[in-house]
């Protein structure tokens, strides 16, 4: 944890603002790992603003950037072919399962319902949210 948190903070081991281009860079990227380890890694920033009392604003940054990844990933999600069916389907040999992306049934549909969202909408909650200071 130590290692994500030294990507964040700055020599004066005050917070260092997110990077600029990382809304557009998640928009951009297809590989799930990489959308998995950005969430993963705002989440734990998110925590330890948390119980570092470092502010509100570095939690809700840390909680807008792992909403990101977790709308990228389901959209990615939705057009995976998965591995299923019964033993004699074809599908049950191609494909990829959930459990071989370290992603449980729960998020992966969370994250499908996040994105199937109008962007509109969901930046919109996100505006709203900052503004009642959630």
């Amino acid at each position: 944890m130590k290692e994500m948190i030294t990507d964040v903070e700055n020599s004066s081991g005050a917070l260092a603002p997110w990077p600029g281009n990382l809304r557009s860079s998640l928009a951009t990227m297809d590989d799930l790992g990489k959308i998995k380890d950005v969430r993963d890694k705002a989440e734990a920033v998110r925590q330890y603003a948390k119980s570092a009392a470092r502010g509100l604003e570095m939690q809700n940054d840390a909680a807008e950037v792992k909403l990101r990844a977790e709308r990228r990933a389901g959209a990615i999600l939705a057009t995976m072919r998965m591995r299923g069916g019964d033993r004699k389907s074809n599908a049950r040999r191609t494909g990829v399962t959930l459990e071989e992306l370290g992603i449980s049934q729960n998020q992966s549909t969370r994250w499908q319902l996040l994105a199937k969202r109008p962007e509109r909408d969901f930046e919109a909650h996100l505006q709203l949210q900052r503004q009642r200071g959630c």
